[in-house]
């Protein structure tokens, strides 16, 4: 820093896995970048030991020192803070900076759901807002009382990314976010009371991988209906097993916008009425993915909505999708091997998809596959398809 002697600095990133014993030399590296302007700030102080949970092992930063030696920083654009927390939060908030703040990141950071309220209040032109890892959140409920006056806390955030924090008891997902386009979520199950704007919404990311009860298809079906506008849709497994036991086993009540659906699964029984829920409640569909890049969890003491037996379904019991008969174009399959269920869904869209063009098949590649045997093989049981009966005559099935 001391060679450093232009009057500006656009980017700025410090790691420091051990940062309390610089305690003056990080304080002055963050005041250098500051003094001089920075648009673009990182600071990340997460420990480099594997899987450490240590909520108290933070590098607290004094509040005033963001806001630079006049109390504001007015070209501070983006701000990422991993395992950097403030020895008072309300001095961060309370001095009115920030007012040019638009992408925002906290990684690792206790925060309560007032102080990120406040943050929103007073950073108006936020687009981006991430939380991972955070805890110290009663809920996730963003409407504020200035909403009784036409002001939205989210009124401009266009991606919201929720991963992995930590809510009091089952959480609460509450905003209003018109302007929101992409919605991130990993975590457990949360009750829901969201409005986005259709023709703005895009995309959803939704992987509860982490969550055990499986009685909250009701709350997950709500879920649905908040985010009925989204184009691209991504699920999980336990999504998949779930969803049907909600208010509704066969399709969601109105129609989904849904053009390209992305399902993390393993193509199990336990999968398959989710499978024909989403596909019966995306009529509009274009691409369907199947990524069955492990590892997926399953639940052995799962009980279907309904009765059918897993070797037969696809021949007996999946329904005349209107998707399959009318608009699925593309299908892609990664992590392809070649399992009965595998064969018998890729199957079941060779012979009913009328419209479909291209099929795209990627094999599993394992690491302890040095020979290619395995790889080899997927690659042939994959030669399976050229022998159906193809309802389309324009489509082309790619093995790679």
């Amino acid at each position: 820093m001391d060679n450093h002697h232009t009057p500006h600095v656009d980017k700025f990133r410090l790691k420091f896995s051990e940062p309390s014993r610089s305690w003056d030399a990080v304080l002055r590296a963050v005041s250098f970048a500051l003094q001089r302007g920075v648009r673009e700030l990182e600071l990340d102080f997460s420990s480099a030991a594997p899987n450490n949970t240590d909520r108290h092992a933070l590098f607290r930063l004094p509040g005033h020192v963001l806001g630079g030696s006049s109390g504001k920083n007015n070209n501070l654009e983006k701000l990422r803070l991993f395992s950097c927390g403030f020895l008072n939060m309300g001095d961060l908030l309370g001095v009115g900076q920030f007012v040019g703040l638009k992408d925002v990141f906290f990684g690792g950071v206790g925060l309560r759901t007032c102080e990120l309220k406040s943050l929103l209040r007073q950073c108006r032109g936020i687009e981006r807002l991430g939380l991972s890892k955070c805890w110290g959140l009663a809920d996730f409920d963003m409407v504020g009382d200035e909403e009784e006056e036409g002001l939205i806390l989210m009124g401009r955030v266009r991606e919201l990314v929720i991963d992995e924090c930590e809510f009091d008891h089952m959480g609460f997902l509450s905003f209003k976010a018109p302007n929101l386009k992409v919605f991130k979520y990993c975590g457990g199950v949360c009750f829901s009371e969201i409005e986005v704007k259709p023709g703005v919404m895009e995309e959803a990311h939704l992987d509860f991988a982490h969550e055990f009860d499986l009685d909250f298809g009701d709350a997950l079906y709500k879920l649905m209906l908040d985010l009925y506008p989204v184009r691209v849709l991504t699920v999980c497994s336990y999504f998949l097993q779930v969803i049907p036991n909600g208010d509704e086993a066969v399709r969601m009540e109105y129609d989904m916008n849904v053009r390209h659906l992305i399902l993390n699964t393993a193509l199990h029984s336990n999968e398959f009425c989710g499978i024909s829920f989403l596909l019966n409640s995306c009529p509009y569909l274009h691409t369907l993915t199947i990524d069955l890049t492990p590892p997926h969890r399953l639940f052995y003491d799962y009980e279907a909505p309904y009765s059918f037996d897993g070797k037969r379904f696809w021949a007996e019991h999946a329904i005349d999708y209107k998707c399959v008969r009318r608009s699925l174009k593309v299908v892609e399959v990664r992590g392809f091997r070649g399992t009965w269920d595998e064969l018998m869904v890729v199957s079941y869209l060779v012979h009913y998809g009328r419209v479909l063009h291209n099929i795209h098949i990627y094999p599993l590649i394992e690491q302890d596959d040095h020979d290619g045997q395995k790889l080899q093989r997927y690659r042939f049981n994959a030669n399976f398809f050229s022998t159906r009966e193809k309802a389309s005559k324009k489509l082309k099935i790619t093995i790679y």
